[in-house]
């Protein structure tokens, strides 16, 4: 397993993922996180609130100004642009913002990732 954010080559400290259409999110150790999270949000106008979540600054999820996140499993390459990474979201009265759908786990300190529905409204998952 390999990770890119835009042209930028992510080391990682676990070689697997699992696809989970129970969780939201799609949820990496913090130095994956981290090394994503900021290359996704330089120079764009964003904040952390107070759970932890990043929202940007924005009027569509297709903003083109944000990287592609590739995700090579097994060999198979998997983009994530951001229209899939990205949620509009807004609070009653206020601008529109874009949830990033890109989260930390380090609660549970797995050796995974954990592609929830962020990841899997991109690809079709077929069980056999």
């Amino acid at each position: 397993m390999s990770a890119t954010i835009g042209n930028i080559s992510v080391p990682l400290t676990v070689t697997a993922a699992i696809y989970d259409s129970g969780t939201s999110l799609l949820y990496m150790p913090s130095f994956e996180y981290n090394t994503i999270r900021n290359e996704i949000v330089s120079g764009k106008d964003c904040y952390v609130d107070s759970n932890g979540d990043t929202y940007c600054k924005c009027t569509s999820e297709l903003d083109s100004g944000y990287p592609t996140l590739q995700i090579n499993i097994g060999g198979l390459k998997l983009a994530l642009e951001s229209k899939w990474y990205l949620m509009k979201f807004s609070y009653a009265g206020a601008n529109p913002d874009c949830f990033l759908g890109i989260s930390m786990d380090d609660t549970l300190r797995r050796n995974y990732w954990i592609l929830g529905d962020t990841f899997l409204r991109a690809y079709l998952m077929i069980y056999d």
